[in-house]
């Protein structure tokens, strides 16, 4: 997200631009990448498309919290891709 890294410059900066609060431009950030493992991991597992959506809207609110309060901890970051392929590997060996 290109927005998040314009804050990043400092004030002397000739473009310097904010749009929104910093902290709101990193947790969007944190979000989309911890979620592009997700949603990627639950497109490879062979599940019906209506359990597939609601395994990713769980997933989404399940990630909000802890992207919320520590977006750089392993645990936020790791957590999501071994569910991910555990559920890959349950999809395709039960098939």
């Amino acid at each position: 997200m290109q927005l998040y890294h314009w804050c990043d410059m400092t004030t002397w900066s000739k473009y310097y631009v904010c749009v929104a609060p910093y902290r709101s431009l990193q947790f969007c950030d944190f979000l989309c990448s911890i979620l592009s493992f997700w949603v990627t991991l639950l497109a490879v597992a062979k599940m019906n498309r209506s359990l597939r959506y609601t395994v990713f809207i769980t997933g989404l609110f399940a990630l909000l919290m802890p992207v919320h309060m520590d977006a750089r901890s392993i645990a936020t970051n790791i957590v999501p891709i071994i569910v991910g392929v555990i559920i890959v590997l349950i999809s395709w060996v039960s098939e």
